[in-house]
């Protein structure tokens, strides 16, 4: 049997997007690798990647709110706590109340008065004098 290497502990930016290839195992499934922490497997930004890079390797999570593999020293870290805050606030505003919050901003102003209605255009108006269209004749000598 061979064997597998360790989950990844700290990426850097260098190595955080490596190709995303769908492993499988011999029935053509995609696996996750049963290291992988269920809270991980939990959090609202993970995507399951292929940590390896190479076809048969098992699926691990990637954090895409920061962009780094995920484990639990990440999930629990500052940073992953302050973009996980930032996205409950970001849904929580998409899903409240339709009406702008305008507090401070006083009543909005009345509409606009309504503007005199003219007559309708008379259909003698309409008609057009051609005579100044009208070609020159030449004069028959």
């Amino acid at each position: 049997a061979a064997q597998r290497p360790p989950p990844p502990s700290y990426t850097s930016s260098a190595t955080a997007a490596l190709p995303r290839t769908s492993p499988t195992d011999r029935n053509g499934v995609s696996v996750v690798d049963p290291g992988a922490p269920k809270e991980c497997l939990d959090d609202p930004g993970v995507e399951l990647r292929s940590w390896t890079g190479l076809p048969g390797g098992n699926l691990w999570p990637f954090c895409t709110l920061c962009e780094q593999w995920s484990d639990l020293q990440h999930l629990y870290g500052n940073k992953h706590q302050r973009r996980l805050r930032n996205l409950q606030r970001w849904d929580d505003e998409q899903h409240s109340s339709a009406t702008p919050n305008t507090a401070g901003f006083g009543e909005p102003p009345p509409p606009p008065p309504l503007l005199p209605s003219a007559p309708p255009p008379s259909r003698t108006s309409l008609q057009c004098d051609w005579t100044h269209l009208k070609r020159p004749q030449p004069n028959a000598s």
